[in-house]
């Protein structure tokens, strides 16, 4: 299946305030047979980043406290201007706004098939 020779051993990254929703986003990723790392809060992965452990792409929150998804993107993009992100969000209005700017963002709750079809898309070659 191609999702898995895309997937499989990828290194993700979750970025969310709400430790539910990122450990069921985790396990969820971890079926497609990604390894993922959790963080709570934006200032915290890029902690995570600047260590140096690979990262192949990373899934955030858009609205949290301190540090919005936006703006962790933006300071993400100086130096990895390559790593793809993926924006959720529970407010369809942030979608819309991320959609605008021509990121990609998916409505939580997602369903498994269109974050794996997401993550696939942001992890082809050349995408």
């Amino acid at each position: 299946m191609e999702s898995n020779r895309v997937l499989g051993g990828k290194a993700i990254l979750i970025v969310d305030d709400d430790w539910d929703v990122a450990w069921s986003t985790a396990q969820l990723v971890e079926t497609f047979g990604c390894i993922t790392k959790v963080v709570p809060t934006a200032q915290k992965a890029l902690e995570h980043i600047a260590s140096g452990q690979p990262i192949d792409l990373i899934i955030t929150d858009i609205v949290m406290p301190g540090m919005s998804g936006i703006e962790f993107a933006r300071k993400v993009r100086v130096g990895h201007p390559e790593l793809p992100i993926v924006f959720s969000t529970g407010r369809d209005s942030a979608v819309d706004a991320v959609l605008d700017a021509g990121a990609v963002a998916i409505l939580k709750p997602f369903e498994p098939e269109v974050l794996r079809r997401v993550l696939v898309e942001r992890l082809q070659p050349g995408s």
